[in-house]
């Protein structure tokens, strides 16, 4: 989809799953769609006949599936809704937080997502593959909200969000050795990385640094959750990981 060829029409914001929780969080809309918490694995689902193509073609076929989908949010409406909400400015996303849903809200830079930057995804096939293998292998509860067309972008902005950690600190490389292996992951010194194989395939787990992996002191102990990390599958790994997506639709 061509920035010419994207909706013209005003899509209602209260008509997309995102940044309205009314499933999650008890209020009630006919409108909103019952399943958000599940788009993100449900976008993973449309790549399983998808090799991946150039950066551009990628994201215009996810545009058209975003489309289809109900989730082009209303740029006004989503304008409004981020003022005075932006916490944090990172490499690939700026951050806001939403106090009603206790969720930090991601929206991707416009001219990263779809043209990769070091260390991100090269296409929004990997980008969103990423955060459904988070989803899979940490039960990270990251959701995909919607995409957006702030108008300033080759690309529409897709739009993100997690639960907000609140009290939490960088987990030390202790925390993380024992996170990790409690999901089967190894530690590689020499690449200072995290490891999985299993029949041949692996999953390696970077960009672990500093707050990329967060910790809070419970009552029952250290709690340790992955933010930011980059999941780097082989591609055998992440071709199944793309089934299993598919599979469940």
């Amino acid at each position: 989809m061509s920035a010419a060829s994207r909706p013209s029409g005003k899509i209602l914001f209260s008509n997309s799953p995102a940044l309205v929780y009314v499933n999650e969080y008890g209020e009630r809309d006919a409108s909103i769609k019952p399943d958000t918490a599940r788009v993100l694995e449900r976008s993973g689902a449309s790549w399983s006949d998808h090799a991946g193509g150039s950066p551009r073609a990628s994201f215009e076929k996810f545009q058209d599936w975003a489309e289809k989908e109900g989730l082009v949010l209303d740029k006004e409406a989503f304008r409004a809704w981020i003022k005075s909400r932006e916490v944090a400015d990172g490499g690939e996303h700026t951050v806001f937080w939403d106090k009603k849903s206790h969720r930090a809200v991601k929206l991707t830079h416009p001219d990263v997502t779809g043209e990769g930057v070091v260390g991100h995804p090269k296409n929004i096939r990997d980008y969103l593959t990423n955060l459904y293998l988070h989803n899979l292998e940490f039960g990270s509860d990251i959701r995909l909200e919607g995409v957006v067309d702030l108008g300033d972008a080759p690309f529409m902005q897709v739009v993100i969000s997690q639960p907000w950690i609140k009290g939490g600190r960088p987990a030390t490389l202790a925390e993380k050795k024992q996170y990790f292996a409690n999901h089967g992951f190894g530690y590689d010194p020499k690449d200072e990385i995290f490891v999985r194989t299993v029949s041949g395939e692996t999953l390696r787990v970077g960009d672990h640094d500093g707050d990329n992996v967060m910790a809070r002191d419970t009552a029952r102990g250290v709690e340790v959750m992955p933010i930011d990390t980059q999941l780097l599958p082989s591609a055998g790994y992440l071709q199944r990981a793309i089934e299993d997506g598919a599979a469940r639709w």
